[in-house]
Order: structure tokens, then sequence, then C-alpha cells
């Protein structure tokens, strides 16, 4: 997720947890895909972005039971 604020991908990520929740409680499977690049690759036409060690490869912290 970006560093700053944006209700657009605010409102992914609340839909996303529920949803890992929801299959979590069901004890069905969940698929949890990390984008992680390297700073000196760029990928046009998209800005850098989830570039190693910044924090923003991780998941984020309402799927973090997700890595149990």
């Amino acid at each position: 997720a970006p560093l700053t604020a944006n209700d657009q991908i605010s409102l992914m990520v609340d839909e996303s947890v529920k949803l890992a929740r929801f299959f979590s409680e069901r004890k069905w499977p969940i698929l949890a895909f990390l984008d992680t690049h390297y700073p000196d690759k760029p990928e046009p036409p998209y800005p850098p972005h989830c570039i190693i060690g910044t924090g923003e490869e991780n998941l984020v912290p309402g799927t973090l039971f997700l890595s149990t």
C-alpha cells in the first residue's frame, strides 16, 4: 500500500481484509501475493512502487495474520 493515504486503495484494502477474515474463519485457502521490485529496475508506465526495503513490499497491517 502507498505510504500516503488514498481513499480508493484504503477501500480496496478494507474489502480484502474482510474477505481474508471470512475465508480464514471457514478454513478456506487464501493466496496472498507480495509485489516486490528492485530500485534500479523501472516498470514503465508505472511509477516506482513496492521497492525492497521501503515497507511498501510488506503485507498491510490488516492482513499480517496471513503470514502466521
